[in-house]
Protein backbone atom coordinates (compact mmCIF):
# COMPACT_ATOMS: atom_id res chain seq x y z
CA UNK A 1 0.00 0.00 0.00
CA UNK A 2 1.44 3.48 -0.95
CA UNK A 3 0.33 6.59 0.90
CA UNK A 4 0.71 9.07 -1.25
CA UNK A 5 2.12 12.55 1.48
CA UNK A 6 1.09 15.98 0.34
CA UNK A 7 -0.08 18.25 3.61
CA UNK A 8 -2.31 21.19 2.82
CA UNK A 9 -2.29 24.63 4.73
CA UNK A 10 -5.22 23.12 7.31
CA UNK A 11 -3.13 20.47 8.03
CA UNK A 12 0.25 21.90 8.45
CA UNK A 13 -1.65 24.08 11.06
CA UNK A 14 -2.89 20.77 12.82
CA UNK A 15 0.38 19.35 13.08
CA UNK A 16 1.72 22.51 14.15
CA UNK A 17 -0.54 22.63 16.98
CA UNK A 18 0.71 19.72 17.97
CA UNK A 19 4.01 20.65 17.70
CA UNK A 20 3.88 23.84 19.19
CA UNK A 21 2.58 22.19 22.45
CA UNK A 22 5.35 19.54 22.16
CA UNK A 23 7.98 22.57 21.64
CA UNK A 24 6.66 24.41 24.65
CA UNK A 25 9.64 24.98 27.44
CA UNK A 26 8.90 23.47 30.93
CA UNK A 27 10.49 26.44 32.07
CA UNK A 28 9.58 29.99 32.13
CA UNK A 29 12.44 31.75 31.86
CA UNK A 30 12.65 29.85 28.39
CA UNK A 31 9.54 30.46 27.14
CA UNK A 32 10.02 32.84 24.05
CA UNK A 33 7.95 35.85 24.80
CA UNK A 34 7.96 35.57 28.25
CA UNK A 35 8.88 38.43 30.96
CA UNK A 36 11.57 36.28 32.87
CA UNK A 37 12.82 35.41 29.29
CA UNK A 38 13.24 39.14 28.40
CA UNK A 39 14.59 40.09 31.36
CA UNK A 40 17.56 37.42 31.62
CA UNK A 41 18.46 38.55 27.56
CA UNK A 42 18.06 42.45 28.84
CA UNK A 43 20.25 41.41 32.55
CA UNK A 44 22.73 39.43 29.81
CA UNK A 45 23.20 42.27 27.87
CA UNK A 46 23.58 44.85 30.18
CA UNK A 47 26.47 43.33 31.88
CA UNK A 48 27.99 42.39 28.72
CA UNK A 49 27.95 46.27 28.38
CA UNK A 50 29.51 47.17 31.56
CA UNK A 51 32.42 44.17 31.18
CA UNK A 52 33.17 45.88 27.80
CA UNK A 53 32.90 49.67 29.52
CA UNK A 54 34.98 47.83 32.49
CA UNK A 55 37.87 46.78 30.06
CA UNK A 56 38.17 50.10 28.00
CA UNK A 57 38.73 52.11 31.37
CA UNK A 58 41.03 49.87 32.70
CA UNK A 59 42.80 49.69 29.12
CA UNK A 60 42.82 53.67 29.45
CA UNK A 61 43.59 53.82 33.01
CA UNK A 62 46.93 52.13 32.73
CA UNK A 63 47.92 52.81 29.42
CA UNK A 64 48.00 49.73 27.59
CA UNK A 65 46.08 46.42 27.53
CA UNK A 66 46.17 44.01 31.13
CA UNK A 67 44.86 40.61 31.58
CA UNK A 68 41.49 42.14 33.50
CA UNK A 69 40.69 43.81 30.11
CA UNK A 70 41.51 41.09 27.97
CA UNK A 71 39.24 38.91 30.63
CA UNK A 72 37.09 41.63 30.82
CA UNK A 73 36.13 42.04 27.24
CA UNK A 74 36.00 38.11 26.39
CA UNK A 75 33.30 37.54 29.09
CA UNK A 76 31.24 40.43 27.68
CA UNK A 77 31.83 38.97 24.34
CA UNK A 78 30.48 35.85 25.13
CA UNK A 79 27.67 37.42 27.21
CA UNK A 80 26.63 39.27 23.81
CA UNK A 81 27.47 36.34 21.36
CA UNK A 82 24.78 34.01 23.69
CA UNK A 83 22.24 36.57 23.86
CA UNK A 84 22.66 37.08 19.83
CA UNK A 85 23.01 33.44 19.13
CA UNK A 86 19.84 32.91 21.41
CA UNK A 87 17.39 35.45 19.73
CA UNK A 88 18.42 33.76 16.03
CA UNK A 89 17.38 30.32 17.51
CA UNK A 90 14.49 31.58 18.83
CA UNK A 91 13.29 33.08 15.57
CA UNK A 92 14.53 30.40 13.35
CA UNK A 93 13.14 27.25 15.88
CA UNK A 94 9.19 28.06 15.44
CA UNK A 95 6.91 25.19 15.16
CA UNK A 96 5.11 26.58 12.07
CA UNK A 97 8.96 26.88 10.51
CA UNK A 98 9.68 23.20 11.35
CA UNK A 99 6.25 21.98 10.22
CA UNK A 100 7.34 23.48 6.85
CA UNK A 101 10.33 21.94 6.36
CA UNK A 102 9.33 18.33 7.42
CA UNK A 103 6.23 18.12 6.01
CA UNK A 104 6.28 21.15 2.88
CA UNK A 105 7.22 18.82 0.29
CA UNK A 106 4.83 16.06 -1.40
CA UNK A 107 6.25 12.08 -0.14
CA UNK A 108 5.57 9.41 -0.30
CA UNK A 109 5.44 6.17 2.86
CA UNK A 110 5.55 2.62 1.37
CA UNK A 111 3.81 0.20 3.81
CA UNK A 112 5.19 -3.07 3.16
CA UNK A 113 4.64 -6.60 4.67
CA UNK A 114 7.31 -5.94 7.48
CA UNK A 115 8.54 -2.76 7.38
CA UNK A 116 7.15 0.35 6.35
CA UNK A 117 9.20 3.17 4.17
CA UNK A 118 9.05 6.81 5.18
CA UNK A 119 10.81 9.50 3.37
CA UNK A 120 13.54 6.67 1.44
CA UNK A 121 13.97 5.00 5.31
CA UNK A 122 13.20 2.11 6.64
CA UNK A 123 11.75 1.57 10.00
CA UNK A 124 10.01 -1.95 11.16
CA UNK A 125 7.23 -2.56 12.79
CA UNK A 126 8.60 -4.09 15.67
CA UNK A 127 10.19 -0.41 16.32
CA UNK A 128 7.05 1.31 16.14
CA UNK A 129 6.04 2.17 20.29
CA UNK A 130 3.46 4.32 19.96
CA UNK A 131 0.74 5.27 17.28
CA UNK A 132 -1.19 8.25 18.25
CA UNK A 133 -4.29 9.39 15.69
CA UNK A 134 -5.08 13.18 16.59
CA UNK A 135 -7.62 14.42 13.86
CA UNK A 136 -7.15 13.29 10.03
CA UNK A 137 -3.16 12.19 10.84
CA UNK A 138 -1.29 9.71 12.47
CA UNK A 139 1.83 10.18 14.91
CA UNK A 140 3.90 7.36 15.18
CA UNK A 141 6.93 7.18 17.77
CA UNK A 142 10.00 4.84 15.77
CA UNK A 143 13.47 4.66 17.21
CA UNK A 144 13.10 7.89 19.14
CA UNK A 145 11.35 9.85 16.05
CA UNK A 146 7.80 11.16 15.40
CA UNK A 147 6.61 10.03 11.86
CA UNK A 148 3.46 11.87 10.74
CA UNK A 149 1.27 10.04 8.05
CA UNK A 150 -2.11 11.88 6.72
CA UNK A 151 -4.62 9.06 5.85
CA UNK A 152 -8.77 8.97 5.56
CA UNK A 153 -10.10 6.18 7.58
CA UNK A 154 -9.97 2.97 5.48
CA UNK A 155 -6.27 3.80 5.15
CA UNK A 156 -5.91 4.47 8.97
CA UNK A 157 -7.49 1.14 9.60
CA UNK A 158 -5.89 -0.83 7.00
CA UNK A 159 -2.26 0.67 8.10
CA UNK A 160 -3.24 -0.40 11.66
CA UNK A 161 -4.48 -3.71 10.91
CA UNK A 162 -1.39 -4.74 9.15
CA UNK A 163 1.09 -3.42 11.96
CA UNK A 164 -0.92 -5.02 14.36
CA UNK A 165 -0.35 -8.19 12.51
CA UNK A 166 3.36 -7.92 13.60
CA UNK A 167 2.92 -6.37 16.86
CA UNK A 168 0.75 -4.96 19.19
CA UNK A 169 1.13 -1.50 19.08
CA UNK A 170 0.07 1.05 21.80
CA UNK A 171 -2.73 2.94 19.87
CA UNK A 172 -4.62 6.25 21.61
CA UNK A 173 -6.80 8.78 19.83
CA UNK A 174 -6.34 12.46 21.15
CA UNK A 175 -8.86 15.26 20.08
CA UNK A 176 -6.83 17.71 21.89
CA UNK A 177 -3.34 18.52 20.31
CA UNK A 178 -0.79 16.42 22.82
CA UNK A 179 2.71 16.96 24.22
CA UNK A 180 4.78 14.69 22.38
CA UNK A 181 7.07 14.47 25.08
CA UNK A 182 5.05 12.65 27.50
CA UNK A 183 4.36 9.71 25.45
CA UNK A 184 7.99 7.99 26.00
Amino acid sequence: MILEQKFLETDLAEVEQVFSKSMEPKCPILKRGSRLNKLWKRMLTIFSLILFVCSVLITVLKGGFSTEAILYAFVGAVGLLSVTIWKKLENKLTPIDVVKRKYGEPFSVLVKENNLIYKQKDFSYADIRFVVEYKNLLFMKVDGKWLVIKAEEEEKEAFLLKMNEKITVHFMREEEPFDMRKLR
